[in-house]
């Protein structure tokens, strides 16, 4: 499910960070080819175009292993495929079907990732610059503190030097 940001309040959207398509798309083509190139497993709870099928012995594995090819999925030449004492080892590549079902998930969670990252750098930015506009204020505050410091110490000294005139050389 896509989560809302919301900027404005807590966060601000800086400029760096607002959101550009063309960031978006090198995204979603970077989760694409991750998934396309990727090889999960039926125990494994992930996203890929490729299934590694490893299981035995031979006469279990032979009937399971049509069985999807009548599903649809297809033996992948190109990866490593063999039989081991009587273990059935390849990759499969999922139908297509599956496979453009899957990548619409593909999309949805690249731009989800996008948006969260997004996020979080316009959060850790709006928290710096809350840091910036602190440790300014801090600093003018201090400036203006011994700013007061020194005109009073002038404004004592000026007494002092009066009192001192007025009982040593009287007018």
């Amino acid at each position: 499910m896509t989560q809302k940001y919301v900027y404005g309040k807590d966060v601000l959207e800086f400029d760096l960070y607002k959101f550009d398509q063309s960031k978006l798309q090198a995204v979603i083509q970077d989760h694409e080819s991750r998934y396309l190139n990727g090889v999960t497993t039926f125990v494994e709870d992930g996203l890929a175009a490729n299934l590694n099928f490893r299981e035995s012995p031979f006469k279990v594995a032979l009937p399971k292993l049509l069985e999807l090819h009548d599903l649809g999925y297809t033996l992948r030449l190109d990866k490593y495929a063999d039989v081991v004492d009587g273990v059935v080892d390849v990759t499969l590549r999922k139908p297509q079907h599956i496979i453009d079902a899957e990548l619409i998930e593909v999309r949805r969670v690249a731009a989800d990732r996008y948006e969260a990252d997004r996020y979080a750098l316009n959060a850790a930015e709006t928290t710096r610059q809350v840091e910036i506009s602190l440790a300014r204020t801090a600093r003018d505050a201090e400036k203006q503190r011994q700013l007061a410091e020194q005109k009073a110490a002038a404004e004592a000294r000026e007494r002092a030097l009066a009192e001192l005139r007025a009982e040593y050389h009287p007018a």
